[in-house]
């Protein structure tokens, strides 16, 4: 635990450095560095760090550093092929999957500071940048296809948010090529295009979102009490609808604890019109908090759904929760005080997820 503890401190303070010195060649040094400590911690790891490179990453590898590319095509397809073709450059000049996996997660921590910096107006880079760390980047060591997918996901978001949309199509044709998941920036656009046109009453929303979520969270528990008392014929039950649903997963507690808590918040500065005036793009980023939350759990009827709700629980962890310090005042003080708070919460997630959980597999640390 100790090295990831080591590359969290060292991240934050060349971030942090990197924002306040004035000398080019100095900040560029230090953005530089952060960058390079995670991915050179990525690409050290050991093989058992992370499910997807037994799955298919070392395997995909391989082939590309032992064979053809038409070989290469005819056995994998041409299935997300952005990733398929960093595989084979990268393949085809160093054998050591390591080399490959540290050029990997480099571009995934480059791409995401890119993404931190078109946000620094609204949110400070070391900031936003660690709560990357704390939990991205994790994903990230175990879904490497998705993971590389979901960086310029977040990349193109951030254009989206200074309504660039020429970098937000290009990027997000990107990340589709990467894994076709990230096909849900689609539904993020129609979003962000279409939400001040929505109602304008303030109850609407909340009201909507929280029968959604009781539906969600009181479905299984609510099917059994009607199957007890006769309303459904006996063949409705638990059982068989969990058999259709072909699913035998239950809620995530951590994750639902944790996201419902932002659900909370968001509902209730959504009755403060003068914090919401603050919050730049605040109706957008409402619409990601709930519609993340509902994916996430929706796992338990669908299988491996919750992975969608990356493209939104991600945007909304960098670029959301750390402009609510306008609650806070303008008060140095209380801006210090808040952003330490909201890192000591991420990295009490993180310690309970990917510590005592081992989510992903990538706990603890080991080096080859």
């Amino acid at each position: 635990m100790e090295i990831y503890l080591v590359m969290f401190a060292s991240c934050f303070f060349c971030c942090y450095l990197s924002s306040h010195i004035k000398k080019k060649i100095l900040s560029l040094l230090f953005a530089i560095l952060s960058i390079l400590i995670p991915a050179i911690i990525a690409g050290y790891r050991d093989l058992s760090i992370g499910t997807d490179i037994s799955v298919y990453g070392e395997y995909m590898h391989y082939v590309a550093s032992h064979s053809g590319i038409g070989n290469f095509f005819s056995i994998f397809g041409y299935q997300d092929i952005l990733y398929s073709i960093l595989t084979i450059i990268v393949g085809g000049v160093f054998e050591d999957i390591h080399v490959f996996l540290f050029i990997l997660q480099l571009l995934n921590c480059a791409i995401i500071y890119k993404a931190c910096k078109n946000h620094a107006d609204k949110v400070p880079v070391c900031v936003s940048y660690l709560l990357f760390l704390m939990s991205l980047y994790f994903r990230q060591l175990n879904l490497l296809r998705q993971g590389l997918s979901l960086s310029l996901s977040i990349l193109a978001i951030s254009y989206l948010l200074r309504d660039n949309k020429k970098f937000f199509f290009i990027l997000s044709i990107l990340a589709v090529l990467s894994h076709f998941s990230a096909i849900i920036l689609l539904l993020i656009y129609l979003i962000y295009k279409n939400y001040k046109r929505n109602n304008k009453n303030k109850y609407f929303f909340p009201i909507l979102y929280f029968l959604l979520i009781s539906i969600l969270l009181l479905f299984f528990p609510f099917l059994r009490f009607i199957t007890s008392i006769g309303f459904l014929p006996g063949k409705y039950t638990y059982e068989y609808f969990l058999q259709c649903l072909n699913v035998g997963f239950g809620i995530d507690s951590l994750g639902t604890v944790f996201k419902l808590f932002w659900c909370l918040v968001i509902i209730m500065i959504s009755y403060r019109d003068r914090l919401k005036k603050k919050i730049a793009n605040y109706g957008f980023l409402f619409h990601m908090v709930f519609i993340d939350f509902i994916l996430w759990n929706y796992n338990i009827f669908i299988l491996y759904i919750d992975r969608l709700s990356f493209y939104f629980g991600y945007t909304y962890v960098l670029f959301l929760l750390p402009q609510l310090v306008v609650t806070f005042g303008k008060a140095f003080r209380n801006r210090v005080f808040f952003y330490l708070f909201l890192i000591a919460l991420f990295m009490l997630y993180w310690y309970l997820r990917f510590v005592i959980q081992n989510a992903g597999n990538v706990y603890p640390y080991i080096a080859i």
